[in-house]
């Protein structure tokens, strides 16, 4: 499911709970999938790894489909190639912008997607989160955590209005529920791309590393489900 971002292989309930502890961007494509792919290739590769990276980003999209969101993510993802390579100084807003032109110019349908509008929203809290909520939260947390409470809080910010607007529900607890997490989520998709690789090579090693994932997973979803039982702010339509 993570993988895929395919609902077929998540329960209903477990949908529930990640939706109600505000973790549904979570079960979503996103960059998050797309950078732990492109860094694959630098593990391997010293010389020309970011053509490798781009390639096996490709193939992911190819594999996991076109969503709006998976795909502002990969236009995101070359304008920072090519600016590197043209050496032009770039930053988060700048590039969002020229995504966002880029992408309703190609498919001007997305602009009426929810997945897209969120998948922009929540970049751009995240970078005004760590303007707005950073300096004052460095006074009460170590830098790791200020980090990524801004980051949460400030996405949390932009997007819940979104998601009042058009689902009817919010989860405040989302903003700490995704500092936990969301890497723990990214630990068990790159431990599982790197566990199915080794397996395919050393076979006998597929119960251990399945116990592993086991272990992982049974923590991730108690989490979730530890954090689905807090409020949520609703409103009728």
């Amino acid at each position: 499911a993570l993988l895929s971002g395919s609902k077929e292989y998540t329960s209903e309930s477990m949908q529930e709970d990640f939706k109600n502890a505000g973790l549904a961007h979570v079960l979503a494509l996103s960059g998050m999938h797309l950078s732990i792919f492109a860094s694959l290739p630098g593990r391997f590769f010293k010389k020309k790894s970011e053509m490798f990276s781009l390639i096996v980003v490709f193939l992911f999209v190819w594999f996991a489909g076109l969503s709006p969101s998976l795909l502002r993510a990969l236009i995101s993802m070359i304008i920072s190639l090519v600016c590197k390579k043209l050496s032009i100084k770039t930053n988060l807003l700048g590039i969002l912008s020229l995504s966002f032109l880029i992408q309703i110019s190609i498919f001007p349908s997305h602009i009426f997607n929810y997945g897209f509008i969120l998948s922009y929203a929540a970049l751009v809290g995240l970078e005004l989160g760590q303007k707005m909520f950073l300096p004052w939260l460095c006074k009460v947390f170590p830098k790791k955590i200020s980090s990524d409470l801004s980051a949460s809080l400030g996405a949390q910010t932009v997007t819940s209005p979104i998601t009042l607007l058009g689902f009817g529900t919010c989860s405040p607890i989302g903003i700490i529920a995704s500092v936990i997490v969301s890497p723990i989520a990214t630990i068990f998709l790159s431990f599982g791309v790197f566990a199915v690789i080794l397996s395919m090579v050393l076979p006998f090693l597929l119960k251990p590393i399945g116990c592993i994932m086991s272990l992982i997973y049974a923590i991730l979803t108690w989490i979730v489900d530890f954090f689905s039982f807090f409020p949520i702010i609703q409103i009728s339509n």
